[in-house]
């Protein structure tokens, strides 16, 4: 390898078998200038279109950085402020009765206790009217809970106070002051030719597996504030620049450096969910700031935030005292956060502290929280209410299982979860335990105690609400509920909004379920009509899901 460019298109030509990746770009920046920058994958995979580093690619999130600098705008030409009640700007929003007031700051800094939104309802306006709705949530600015309804409502204040769209002012504000030519803030229909295809899984209703087909996610338009923006990698170095100099870009003051300090300073107890590199640099401190996660990596003070959308999955990073930035834009779904392990990548192998850097094999996945081989106490022989498995060390495939004949294999995701290619065993991820109750292995309704000698009781299907529920929502289309050891779970198979791990549902009150443990989450779900013994629809936060007969 003669250039650490070249070691990181190997690393991301390896993490691509392992990951429902088709493409991508990827741009590291000093503060003045791009340091590197280059196109991996394909744009189109049937029509065998590479990518290119001028393709568009649906940012998601990171747009919320972009948002917050324009609040920040205003608030620097006295249009608002940021303690600020958000119903003085838009009176006809109404956030539970008795709910304390919600701030711009609380929106800015996701600790206003709101959900993290109503993904059957396409725009703005809707999902905003039906926040009425939502739970009281106590002490919300004591926890961070992150909600695109929140930067939704943003939005919508923008464009009441400068009277004019978010597109637009995303346009006059930010884009062409950092010429960012090419950048749009609303996705269009006229826009689709430039960008790259979306992709997602091919099987919805089933956890994705290494070599599972994938297929062209749907496509549609948006509009609101939580994720508008559409960029190319070079362009988005622009945005890079901007981070590093603190506001501004060549002589150009988009910000004020004590705006921008204040934006970039953490004001909420947590941040955006972390992926590590295994053995690569510590990230010690996470809180989010005003619409940008602050971190302490390596030592070293950076700022991030990643982006998932229907088809798309990007990340940036700027190391602020090492002067390096990277963005990492690509069309993989979402909940697939191959953009953000990119970054991390990049960012060990390039700053100036970094001489060497030796990827670990993607087989291991490379994350911190992930098991990339497996202990003694995870092998021999399990069993629960359902049967017996039996798992043993295997160099090729990590774990083989043999259960009622068959043998297959569990396979380690980037959540640490695994998950397992016999037909009988695929529709749940698995999860390995050992602690006071014993090793054991937790599949949907079933645990698989190790030997013979505790066997959990069997998995309820009794429970009326106990099924798997479908809409044709494409951020979060289908879930299953499930009983383990009677306690009701929520598990979903994939898809952007949804929940990479099971929920508890803790009963709340009549058909009610609050979706989570802790007492302060504010998603709900609500129990539907009930025919013949079983819940026939439910509703998740006010969308609606059907109970679909197969399981």
């Amino acid at each position: 390898m003669n250039t650490k460019a070249d070691q990181l298109k190997v690393f991301i030509e390896d993490l691509m078998k392992y990951w429902p990746l088709p493409g991508g770009t990827v741009v590291i920046t000093n503060k003045n200038e791009i340091v590197s920058e280059f196109a991996f994958g394909y744009a189109d995979i049937e029509r065998a279109i590479p990518t290119r580093t001028d393709h568009l690619y649906e940012i998601g999130s990171i747009s919320k950085t972009f948002v917050s600098i324009i609040i920040n705008q205003l608030v620097v030409e006295g249009r608002i402020d940021l303690d600020q009640e958000i119903t003085s700007i838009l009176p006809w929003v109404q956030i539970t009765g008795d709910s304390p007031a919600v701030t711009v700051r609380n929106l800015l800094a996701h600790t206003a206790g709101l959900i993290m939104g109503g993904d059957g309802i396409p725009d703005d306006f809707a999902q905003i009217w039906a926040l009425r709705n939502s739970p009281k949530v106590e002490n919300a600015q004591t926890h961070f809970h992150y909600s695109n309804v929140g930067f939704m409502l943003l939005g919508l204040a923008i464009e009441a106070l400068t009277k004019s769209s978010l597109a637009d002012q995303l346009k006059v504000r930010i884009f062409e002051p950092l010429g960012m030519d090419s950048s749009v803030g609303a996705i269009l229909h006229e826009h689709r030719d430039s960008m790259a295809v979306g992709y997602w899984p091919m099987r919805e209703e089933l956890p994705w597996r290494p070599g599972d087909a994938q297929s062209r996610a749907t496509w549609f338009e948006v509009f609101p504030a939580d994720g508008c923006v559409a960029s190319s990698s070079t362009d988005m170095a622009k945005f890079l620049f901007l981070l590093l100099n603190q506001g501004s870009v060549a002589g150009k003051k988009i910000l004020p450096i004590t705006n921008f300090k204040e934006m970039a300073t953490p004001h909420a107890p947590d941040g955006e969910d972390m992926i590590e590199i295994r053995g690569g640099y510590q990230i010690t401190q996470n809180h989010y700031g005003l619409g940008v996660n602050t971190e302490l990596v390596n030592g070293k003070q950076c700022l991030s935030h990643g982006g998932g959308m229907v088809g798309y999955s990007s990340f940036a990073l700027v190391d602020t005292e090492s002067n390096f930035g990277v963005t990492v834009l690509t069309n993989a779904n979402g909940d697939y956060p191959a953009a953000h392990l990119i970054a991390r990548a990049a960012h060990q192998l390039f700053v100036p502290s970094s001489d060497t850097f030796v990827p670990l094999p993607p087989a291991e996945l490379c994350i911190v929280n992930g098991i990339s081989s497996p202990t003694p106490e995870m092998l021999g022989i399990f069993t629960s209410s359902s049967g017996e498995i039996t798992l043993s060390n295997d160099g090729e495939t990590g774990i083989r299982i043999v259960t009622r004949g068959h043998t297959g294999s569990l396979q380690p995701t980037w959540t640490g979860r695994y998950v397992c290619d016999l037909p009988v065993l695929e529709t749940f991820r698995w999860d390995f335990l050992n602690d006071d109750r014993g090793a054991r292995w937790v599949c949907g309704p079933d645990i698989y105690y190790a030997g013979a000698t505790k066997v959990s009781e069997p998995g309820s299907s009794n429970h009326p609400l106990v099924g798997h529920y479908r809409n044709y929502s494409p951020w979060f289309n289908n879930f299953r509920i499930i009983q383990r050891e009677g306690q009701l779970f929520l598990v979903a198979p994939g898809g952007v909004e949804a929940p990479q791990f099971d929920l508890t549902l803790v009963a709340v009150g009549d058909n009610t379920w609050r979706i989570g443990e802790e007492a302060w989450l504010p998603e709900i779900l609500v129990a539907g009509p009930e025919v013949n013994g079983a819940v026939i629809s439910v509703f998740r936060d006010g969308v609606q899901y059907s109970r679909t007969p197969k399981n």
